[in-house]
């Protein structure tokens, strides 16, 4: 995919603002904390929004009750697992990682490459590597964190699925995503960074690092 061409972030014209979140529907990737934070969204950003999950599994089930609960179940949309999730990419407008702990999430990169705003919890490990490359790997943020490449926010805790408050930490997810909805002057320039990170994790340029250390 990285060598496909999407349409530039500047030219996106949409009535409704599109976040999508990339990955299987299970624990790790707490996906409830973003649909809870979905309520506020809606509530106190400036234009209308839906959410698009890509990906399927086990909390499949779950997290269709959870919209329905909350009455966002019309600006939530499951795509399910796609062969071709780009597509999906290319007409959204901020990518949102609400997982709880990490490896190293290609998923950041893959947004970046489809020149989309990121907003990412800064779990364990590798979403602080992605998008604040040059921090201590160890430090946590405790509160929103405009980072270098992209939008770092405090890891939600597992929590209740059900519990009728937003904790902290789903909060300040709302209230990032919030902030990049309501001024596109940081959306774009967000957009353009992870464009440019992403360009750092292109195979040729990976391979010389692994030749490096080899040598």
């Amino acid at each position: 995919f990285c060598d496909l061409n999407y349409p530039d972030i500047n030219t996106k014209h949409h009535s409704v603002i599109t976040i999508s979140t990339m990955g299987r529907l299970t624990e790790q990737k707490g996906q409830w904390h973003l649909i809870r934070a979905m309520k506020k969204v809606a509530d106190y950003s400036d234009s209308p929004v839906q959410l698009k999950l890509i990906g399927d599994g086990d909390l499949r089930p779950v997290l269709v009750q959870l919209s329905e609960k909350i009455g966002i179940q019309d600006s939530i949309m499951f795509t399910g697992f796609l062969d071709d999730p780009w597509s999906v990419l290319a007409d959204t407008d901020i990518y949102v990682s609400s997982s709880l702990w990490e490896g190293l999430p290609m998923a950041l990169v893959e947004a970046g490459r489809c020149k989309l705003p990121i907003i990412s919890t800064d779990c364990d490990a590798g979403c602080r590597e992605i998008l604040a490359p040059g921090t201590d790997i160890t430090y946590k943020t405790k509160d929103i964190e405009k980072a270098e490449y992209g939008v770092l926010i405090p890891v939600c805790n597992a929590g209740d699925i059900e519990q009728a408050v937003l904790t902290q930490e789903e909060n300040l997810m709302a209230d990032a995503i919030i902030e990049l909805i309501n001024n596109p002057t940081l959306r774009l320039n967000y957009a353009d960074r992870a464009k440019e990170r992403s360009e750092h994790f292109r195979a040729e340029n990976i391979m010389k690092q692994w030749v490096e250390i080899l040598e």
